[in-house]
């Protein structure tokens, strides 16, 4: 029976986010970019989000298996915003757990750092997370066309939180 808990990503963590990125298949949002890091480069990684405080990593669990990653990086105190990205397994896609991730770190953005407005950026053809992120409160604000990239930008404020 499945337990999905999330929490902060802590140093002893490391192994279970490098396996995570390893199986991703070079997921192109994953938030921490497994291609480029070796095992060890993770505890370093997890170290300096727990000190530098610009960015926040959220392990989502099922059980004691890390099927995620939610993230809030970018954090500007002057602004008051950060940028959020999320990874989930594909097998746990539509079952409600990125609402409950997306919940834990827009908390964590709005109650333990004030922040006033959360950020993210989704391709333009992933519809499925286009609809996630309007019924969950987000509001489109732009788009991006880089190159073949075509991205298109969301935010949330606080008070929007539901």
């Amino acid at each position: 029976m499945s337990k999905i808990y999330i929490r902060r990503l802590e140093k002893k963590d490391y192994g279970l986010v490098h396996a995570l990125a390893e199986s991703t298949n070079d997921h192109p949002f994953f938030p921490l970019e497994p291609s480029r890091f070796e095992k060890d480069a993770y505890f370093f990684l997890i170290n300096r989000m727990n000190t530098v405080k610009k960015e926040i990593h959220g392990g989502v669990f099922d059980c004691n298996a890390l099927i995620g990653i939610v993230s809030l990086h970018d954090i500007d105190s002057e602004k008051r915003s950060g940028e959020y990205s999320i990874y989930l397994k594909p097998a746990y896609h539509h079952r409600g757990v990125a609402a409950e991730a997306t919940t834990f770190i827009l908390k964590e953005a709005f109650e333990t750092f004030s922040l006033g407005l959360v950020y993210l950026r989704v391709d333009s053809g992933n519809e499925a997370a286009i609809r996630f992120y309007e019924r969950f409160g987000f509001e489109r604000t732009a788009s991006d066309v880089d190159g073949a990239d075509d991205f298109l930008w969301y935010r949330i404020t606080a008070d929007k939180l539901q």
